[in-house]
């Protein structure tokens, strides 16, 4: 447990979150373009320049250039039926002068639908932000077929973007990550912290971690990899004020 302790605001200590390698999904971050993919609608593949990826140089825009949301992306993939996996991906905004939400449906299909999910984000105005969301399924034949849609009720001047998409049987660990809570001391003279945001850094790029109340004084952290990973952590108090600072961390191989 590291602890810190800031004049101005309770802040935290984070050791890294990490992104998981692509399982069953083929291409899930479209580095061979639309490969395996069935695309129909308001989407676009656009490389690392305007847009920036959370993984590779390659990403999935929908909506592009105020265009309606009707962007869908599918692909069918190969499990084993009975067993409990795990989907992930990176869900982005991009906007440079808004804070407007984009929604992304998420569907499942084996003999019935398994995650029928709506997936939020809201844009910070200044350039893209991702968050990593999970849903768990228990697999119901042996191929399914993954949908995500574009749902967003606003387009203009904002974008939803996905990147990083990967399946995984749940509950499988890499050897060489380790799950880690990390902590942090409240400073006694601002107890009006409301919750605190912790994000990962990647080139310029943040991606969420996760939000704990204000209340909380640690978070855990899974499958941590070896190796520096750099944090951003924001307290957010009662009267919407925010600290933002960042940290890079080394994690030692075990």
């Amino acid at each position: 447990m590291v602890h810190l302790q800031r004049a101005a605001m309770p802040l935290i200590i984070a050791f890294a979150a990490s992104l998981s390698p692509s399982g069953q999904v083929l291409n899930g971050s479209f580095e061979e373009g639309w490969a395996h993919w069935a695309t129909n609608g308001g989407i676009t593949l656009r490389e690392e320049s305007f847009y920036t990826p959370s993984h590779g140089t390659n990403l999935a825009v929908f909506n592009a250039g105020q265009k309606t949301p009707s962007g869908r992306l599918t692909q069918k993939v190969s499990v084993r039926p009975g067993e409990t996996y795990l989907l992930q991906f990176d869900v982005g905004a991009f906007s440079m002068v808004n804070h407007d939400e984009q929604r992304l449906l998420v569907e499942v299909r084996g003999k019935a639908p398994l995650i029928r999910e709506v997936a939020s984000i809201y844009a910070h105005g200044k350039g893209t932000i991702y968050e990593t969301k999970r849903f768990n399924f228990v697999a119901d034949t042996n191929q399914l077929d993954l949908l995500f849609a574009d749902g967003s009720l606003m387009t203009l001047n904002v974008d939803l973007v996905l990147d990083n998409i990967r399946l995984s049987i749940a509950g499988e660990k890499d050897p060489s990550t380790s799950d880690v809570i990390f902590a942090w001391d409240a400073n006694p003279e601002k107890q009006d912290v409301l919750y605190y945001q912790v994000y990962e850094i990647v080139s310029d790029l943040r991606i969420k971690v996760g939000n704990v109340p204000g209340k909380t004084n640690h978070i855990k952290i899974p499958n941590v990899t070896p190796g520096k990973h750099v944090y951003a952590v924001t307290a957010v108090n009662l009267e919407g004020e925010s600290e933002d600072r960042q940290i890079e961390v080394n994690v030692k191989p075990k």
